[in-house]
């Protein structure tokens, strides 16, 4: 009578550096999502905080349209246009807005620092913003009506 040998299955050794091979190649791939998604996270909030930054300035360069002079203070401006006083200033993470002393609105987010400085017929604003861990700096010089 032949003696038949099977050999169905693994190994120990070879069972071992299977799950060995399986448990880097996972651990890789988790490492690399996780680096992406921080990636685009950091993206996200440097687009979020340049829309912010734009949209400041165009609203305050809109409101600025009417006015001849800015009065400026530490981290504080403030123009009359058509009689109604227009106050911004660096509140917390964020800059707001006032009129005629009568209210507030947030007009900008993350705000870290806020500075103003006068030029020849207008301001230079320099504003550095930061959200979680990303930064994110914006500077203009608004003119207004002479």
């Amino acid at each position: 009578m032949e003696r038949v040998c099977l050999q169905n299955g693994f190994t120990l050794i070879e069972l071992t550096l299977g799950i060995t091979l399986s448990i880097i190649l996972i651990s890789m791939s988790l490492q690399i999502s996780l680096h992406i998604q921080e990636r685009l996270e950091k993206g996200k909030s440097a687009q979020l905080m340049q829309m912010e930054a734009s949209s400041f300035f165009h609203y305050l360069e809109r409101e600025m349209s009417c006015t001849d002079k800015v009065y400026i203070s530490k981290k504080r401006m403030f123009f009359y246009c058509d009689q109604v006083r227009y106050d911004y200033k660096l509140n917390g993470n964020y800059i707001v807005r006032e009129v005629d002393s009568k209210g507030w609105i947030e007009v900008c987010l993350y705000v870290k620092e806020f500075d103003i400085s006068p030029t020849p017929g207008g301001i230079k604003i320099k504003l550095i913003m930061q959200r979680g861990t990303t930064k994110w700096q914006a500077q203009t010089i608004l003119a207004y009506s002479l």
